[in-house]
């Protein structure tokens, strides 16, 4: 949170697993604790305002740039790039939309986990698998996005594969990453011209783009219904064995 607010968006789903897991006497523990020391970390940056200040900094960095994507490969770009949010669909403003499109999946993943009946090592996988669905619908669809708040699904992603050793999960990191590196580079080369490759033309942007959000839903759909993953890694073990 003291690098990055960003980070507020990944908590939904770690209360959850502390809900889940702890008590409620440590749940306010540990609220009062991180409270504090976020607090103490702040203060000399805060001095005359050692409360308010931070908050005051986020909501005023939020404000700073009001527009759907800032060449981010998500769902707003499909409708242009650097698009005031407050531009109207039906009457309401595309930041509410966005708004109400990360809290609809947000609130689709969060049931899940709290209802799901799994134990173990199979929960600790769906809390990774929960993680970085949240942390991509943040990236796809609120407003004022920046390219590089994909990163952190990323990790996510990559240690649920790793732990699963599913080469499903694994296949899906790659091309995450892979979009995720186009679209720094790209960004890249908007304000350092000159490099080995152009930044990418309007029509490869919405591909490329439309590509991340297709890649969302499949792992999405395999969220909710894990027996989909299961048939989907059976597939390409049997891919790799006919192939060699």
């Amino acid at each position: 949170l003291l690098i990055k607010p960003q980070a507020l968006f990944g908590l939904p789903v770690l209360l959850v697993i502390l809900i889940k897991k702890y008590p409620l006497k440590n749940m306010i523990q540990f609220t009062l604790y991180s409270l504090l020391f976020t607090l103490f970390l702040s203060w000399p940056f805060f001095t005359h305002q050692p409360i308010t200040g931070l908050p005051a900094l986020i909501w005023q960095m939020g404000k700073d740039y009001s527009y759907t994507t800032l060449n981010a490969f998500n769902f707003w770009q499909l409708f242009g790039n650097w698009q005031p949010d407050s531009l109207e669909f039906l009457g309401v403003s595309y930041q509410l939309w966005g708004v109400m499109l990360y809290s609809c999946f947000l609130l689709i993943i969060i049931l899940n986990v709290i209802l799901s009946k799994l134990e173990g090592f199979g929960m600790t996988v769906r809390y990774y698998y929960a993680a970085t669905l949240s942390l991509i619908v943040f990236f796809l669809f609120m407003t004022r996005m920046h390219e590089r708040y994909l990163l952190p699904a990323l990790v996510f992603l990559l240690l649920g594969g790793a732990l699963t050793r599913s080469v499903t999960w694994l296949i899906f990191y790659l091309l995450l990453s892979g979009l995720h590196f186009l679209n720094l580079y790209h960004v890249y080369s908007l304000y350092q011209p000159g490099g080995l490759f152009n930044s990418f033309s309007p029509p490869i942007i919405w591909l490329l783009s439309l590509l991340t959000v297709f890649l969302f839903f499949f792992l999405f759909i395999f969220f909710l219904k894990p027996a989909l993953l299961i048939k989907a890694d059976k597939f390409f073990l049997r891919l790799k064995k006919s192939l060699n």
